[in-house]
C-alpha cells in the first residue's frame, strides 16, 4: 500500500496542478463557483503535497515548513459548501458573512504558533522523533491545545458542512421542476458525488485517528483518501468541462432552443447549417444546438433589453440577473457573450456603461454632476473603477477623451467602442441619445 501511495499521490497532485493552471489562465470566466472550485482544488492539492512531503522526509530538510499546511484542512469543507451553494444559486459574488468561515483556520494557525516559533534545532530533533512515532503524527499536539482536540474539531466541522451540502441539494430537488432536474442531472450528480467523497474523507479521518496509534508503519490511510479525492475531481473536469457552467436555467416558453426531442425529427433539415455551436447537455442523449438563426434571436433579445431597460446601469448587475431578465439559459448566454461579442460578461456590462456615459456626457441633466456622480449613475461602484475601465476600453482617461472630442476626435473614435457581435447588421443603435 505504501508503494501504491507513492505512485498514486504524485500523479493526483500533478493532475491537480494542471487543472488549476487551466482554470486560472485558460478559462477567463470569473464566477463564485469557479473561484470556490479553485479553492477546493488548491486546498486538497496542498494537503496532498503535505502527505508527500512527510513520506519523502522533506520536512527534515526544511523543518520550519512542518505543520504550515495542516490548518488548510479546515478550509476544504467550507470551500466545498460555498462551491455547491454558488452553483445551485448561480452566484457571482460572495456574501460578507462568508469570510467568517476563515476563523477556525486562523485560530488553529494561532494555536500552532508556539511550534512555528520553535528554534530550528529543537524542531528538527522533534521531527526525528515524530518520524518514528505514528502516534505523534496523528495527535498533532504541538500547539496550545491538548492532543487530538484538532482532529475531533475537524471531524465535527466537516460533518456540519456535509450536512449543509446535502440540505442544499435536497432543497433544490424538492423545489425544481422535473424539466430542470432532467436538464441538470449530470451537474447534480457531480455535486452529490463531491459530497459523498467529502463524507468518505471524514470516515477515513475517523479511522485514521482510531487506528494509526496502533499501527507500526508510517503509512497513513488518509494519503490514499486525499489523493483519490483530488484525482476524481480532476478526471470529472477533464471528462466534462461543461461542469464549469453550473446549473442550466431553462428558457421560458418563448425560447427557440431546440430540445432533444425536436432534434431527432429535424435532423435532416439541419444538415445545411454551416455554422452552429453544440453544447453537451447533462445526459448523453440530450443535446442543444444553437443555429445561426437562434444566435441572431439571442443577440436581438440581449440588445433589446440593453436598449429598453438598460439593466447595466444597476450596480452589481450579474450574468445571473441577465439570465432571469432574458430567459436565456446561463450556459447559452455565456457562449453568446464569449463567442459573439468576444469578451466576458463583466467587460460586456462595463462597455455598455461606458457607451452610456459617452452618449449622455453633455446632457443637461448631468451638467451639475461631478465625474464621480456620473460614474455612479452609469452603474460603476466607484470613480476609480470607472476611470480604470474607461482607460482600458478607450485607451485614454475621460478628461483627455472629451478634450479630444472638441477637436473632432469623437466621430472617429466612438465607433471603436460599439460592441460588435457577428449578427448585428439589423440591430438598433445602442447609444441612447
Amino acid at each position: 500500500m505504501f508503494l501504491i501511495s507513492m505512485v498514486f499521490d504524485p500523479t493526483a497532485l500533478l493532475l491537480g496542478v494542471l487543472v488549476l493552471i487551466i482554470l486560472l489562465w485558460v478559462n477567463p470566466e470569473k464566477t463564485a463557483s469557479k473561484t470556490m472550485l479553485i479553492g477546493v482544488l488548491t486546498v486538497i492539492s496542498l494537503l496532498s503535497f503535505n502527505e508527500l512531503a512527510y513520506h519523502f522526509r522533506f520536512y527534515l530538510i526544511v523543518p520550519w515548513m512542518h505543520n504550515m499546511l495542516i490548518p488548510f484542512s479546515l478550509l476544504l469543507y467550507p470551500a466545498a459548501w460555498l462551491y455547491v451553494r454558488s452553483v445551485i444559486d448561480g452566484e457571482y459574488n460572495y456574501k460578507k458573512t462568508d469570510w467568517l468561515l476563515l476563523l477556525p483556520f486562523l485560530l488553529f494557525a494561532a494555536n500552532l504558533m508556539p511550534y512555528y516559533l520553535m528554534p530550528l534545532a529543537e524542531k528538527r530533533a522533534y521531527l526525528e522523533q515524530y518520524y518514528q512515532s505514528s502516534q505523534l503524527r496523528v495527535s498533532d499536539g504541538e500547539g496550545l491545545l491538548p492532543p487530538y482536540v484538532f482532529h475531533l474539531f475537524k471531524i465535527i466541522w466537516a460533518v456540519v458542512f456535509v450536512v449543509l451540502i446535502a440540505r442544499l441539494l435536497s432543497k433544490f430537488k424538492k423545489e425544481a421542476s422535473q424539466q430542470v432536474l432532467l436538464e441538470n442531472q449530470f451537474v447534480l450528480n457531480w455535486l452529490k458525488h463531491i459530497n459523498l467523497m467529502l463524507l468518505g474523507l471524514i470516515v477515513i479521518a475517523v479511522a485514521a485517528t482510531l487506528l494509526t496509534p496502533l499501527l507500526t508503519t508510517s503509512f497513513n490511510m488518509q494519503d490514499i483518501g486525499i489523493g483519490l479525492f483530488l484525482l476524481l475531481i480532476c478526471l470529472h473536469l477533464f471528462a466534462r468541462p461543461s461542469i464549469l457552467y453550473g446549473l442550466h436555467v431553462p428558457a421560458n416558453a418563448s425560447s427557440i432552443i431546440l430540445q432533444a426531442a425536436d432534434l431527432e425529427s429535424k435532423a435532416n433539415s439541419m444538415t445545411n447549417i454551416i455554422s452552429s455551436i453544440t453544447v453537451a447537455k447533462t445526459t448523453e442523449k440530450e443535446v442543444i444546438t444553437i443555429t445561426d438563426a437562434n444566435t441572431k434571436n439571442y443577440i436581438q433579445t440581449i440588445e433589446n433589453l440593453m436598449t429598453s431597460s438598460m439593466p447595466f446601469l444597476q450596480e452589481g448587475y450579474t450574468a445571473h440577473n441577465l439570465v432571469i431578465d432574458t430567459g436565456i439559459p446561463k450556459h447559452i448566454l455565456a457562449l453568446i457573450i464569449k463567442h459573439e461579442y468576444g469578451m466576458s460578461f463583466k467587460e460586456f456590462t462595463n462597455r455598455k456603461r461606458i457607451e452610456y456615459f459617452i452618449a449622455n456626457f453633455h446632457q443637461p441633466a448631468w451638467s451639475q454632476y461631478t465625474m464621480e456622480a456620473r460614474a455612479l449613475d452609469c452603474g460603476f461602484a466607484s470613480r476609480i473603477t470607472f476611470i480604470r475601465n474607461f482607460k482600458d476600453i478607450m485607451g485614454t482617461t475621460p478628461s483627455a477623451y472629451f478634450n479630444e472630442t472638441k477637436t473632432g476626435y469623437e466621430e472617429s473614435n466612438i465607433s471603436t467602442l460599439y460592441l460588435s457581435p457577428i449578427y448585428n447588421a439589423d440591430l438598433p443603435a445602442r447609444l441612447h441619445q
